[in-house]
Order: structure tokens, then sequence, then C-alpha cells
């Protein structure tokens, strides 16, 4: 009787973990296929971006700021402030034009890397956040690198500005 129930405890367990397995790989192979297949539209995504730059260019900067930026980047940067980041950096409110590095994509977020440059020629790595709302692509964050050296021209470094909700 302890036999017979020891086996059937083994084929249990095997049985179960056998299941358990097929389980775990059918739910990633889901999840991969689902991200897989989902689609973004890339021209919106660019477009947002694109308008956003084309916006500051044209020193309408409150456009910049309410009709492209998400309700909780305005909830944590205030339009003044927004201005002033604005202000502080010539690639962006003196900006000639924008060159994407690379986009990344994850659900309804997706992240646009690239470099800002001015009239001058002065440039400004910048990283976009967005995420897509009914209304269409909208900025939750961005980032600014650029590269200063001390004051006598030397030990260039990176200064990362952020701006995010």
């Amino acid at each position: 009787m302890t036999n017979n129930f020891s086996a059937n405890l083994k084929s249990f367990f095997l049985l179960f973990t056998i299941l358990f397995t097929i389980t775990c790989s059918l739910n990633c192979y889901a999840r991969a296929f689902a991200c897989a297949t989902q689609s973004f539209d890339t021209a919106d995504f660019l477009q947002a971006v694109d308008d956003h730059v084309l916006s500051i260019r044209e020193n309408n900067i409150p456009k910049a700021y309410y009709k492209y930026t998400d309700i909780d980047f305005q909830k944590t940067t205030s339009l003044e402030e927004f201005t002033e980041l604005v202000n502080r950096h010539t690639p962006l409110f003196d900006n000639q034009s924008i060159k994407l590095s690379s986009l990344q994509f994850y659900e309804e977020m997706g992240q646009y890397t690239g470099v800002i440059t001015s009239t001058s020629g002065e440039t400004l790595m910048i990283e976009y956040q967005l995420f897509k709302s009914d209304s269409g692509w909208k900025i939750l964050g961005l980032k600014l690198m650029n590269y200063v050296c001390d004051q006598k021209g030397e030990n260039p470094r990176r200064e990362k500005f952020t701006v995010s909700s």
C-alpha cells in the first residue's frame, strides 16, 4: 500500500511538473507573440517629436508645452520651468534640426533618442519619453545631455538635465 501511494505521488508530481512547464512555456510564447505583433504607428510618434521641436523653433513655447506634453508632465513641470529649460539651451530655442539616433517601444510607451542642432552648429543629445494617449503621442519627459569642459577647456564630461513626470 505504501509503495502504491508513493508511486502515485511520484506520478502526480511528474505530471504536475510537465503541465506546469507547458503552461509556463505557452504563457511566455503568448507574451513574446503579443510584443512582436503589437504595431506602432511610428509616423505619428515621429511627428509628435518633430512638431514639438518645430513649435520651440517658432518660439511658440506654450504650444510645445500644452499640445505635446502629457498632463502628468504638466503637473510636475510648470510652463515657466519648461520655458526656462528651453531658454537655457541654445540647441533647443535656436534649433535647426533634430536627427534620430534610436527608437524603442514598449507597450504604449516610446523613447526617441537623437541629436538636436542649433543654427550655429551647437549640438545637444535629447531623449524623449512618450506615451500613447487617446489623443495621440504625448511627452512624459525629456533628458538633455551635452559635454562640458572645465574652465581650462579640458576634462570633458557629460552633463545631464532631466525633466520628467
